[in-house]
């Protein structure tokens, strides 16, 4: 089981000929030995560069950290790079936490590389991918949910201001109904106002007397009236019968 998972790990410094901390897990000291002269081979590289390279049925992984110091795995062709680079990736933090004790930090890369060596270490990392993607679509979830509640909001103040709206106008129709008849109401008056006044000076003109200075006559209305009007029936001249 040993020339399965990891088969070895390393982690390196551009300044520094020998490696900070090495473990050989597998069998083969050839691997250990291509490792270090890539190592030592390798050219400047930008931190957080990650990068893999095949040679004999082999996988050298390799993490750059920012401070230029190189992570590496060894591993078989077949064993998941995602396992690799979680590894690599503790290495780094255990790195950061262990810079000043080389013999702990000795041991916490025998931990990892025995750690994700393990095969339950990919199905937990396939457990963790799966929750992640879970907890991103419960996110994406929730942000509609939130952008849904704030577009009802939105609704419902263009509700009420409609509301508001009609309200107005309902205000404002029945002030403008209220006017319409006001207005109605003065024209019926202004009519009945005027007629009264054409009436009025027409029988001041028929009514007048000029024996007493063009003043006002009961008399003459009533004779004007009396000879406007047709005479009675009874009044109608008749004709008297021809004698043969």
């Amino acid at each position: 089981m040993a020339d399965e998972g990891i088969l070895f790990s390393a982690i390196h410094h551009p300044r520094e000929e020998k490696c900070i901390a090495e473990y050989l897990r597998g069998s083969s000291r050839a691997v250990a030995q291509e490792a270090r002269q890539l190592l030592r081979s390798l050219p400047k590289r930008t931190p957080g560069e990650k990068k893999s390279y095949n040679h004999k049925k082999k996988t050298f992984n390799m993490l750059t950290g920012h401070d230029e110091t190189v992570f590496l795995c060894v591993t078989n062709d077949e064993f998941p790079r995602l396992t690799v680079f979680e590894c690599l990736a503790a290495m780094e933090r255990s790195m950061q936490q262990f810079r000043a004790d080389p013999v702990r930090l000795d041991e916490e890369l025998h931990k990892l590389t025995d750690k994700f060596s393990d095969p339950d270490a990919n199905k937990v990392a396939k457990l963790k991918n799966e929750v992640a993607a879970v907890k991103t679509t419960m996110l994406d979830n929730i942000d509609r949910v939130v952008e849904r509640g704030g577009k009802i909001e939105d609704l419902c103040a263009q509700t009420e201001t409609m509301a508001q709206e009609a309200q107005k106008f309902e205000s404002n129709a029945k002030q403008l109904k209220r006017a319409m008849w006001k207005r109605r109401c003065c024209m019926i008056v202004g009519v009945v106002v005027l007629l009264l006044i054409i009436a009025a000076v027409v029988s001041f003109f028929l009514c007048r007397d000029k024996n007493y200075g063009n003043g006002f006559n009961w008399e003459n209305c009533i004779k004007h009236f009396r000879k406007d009007s047709p005479p009675p029936a009874s009044e109608a001249p008749t004709e008297a019968p021809r004698v043969a």
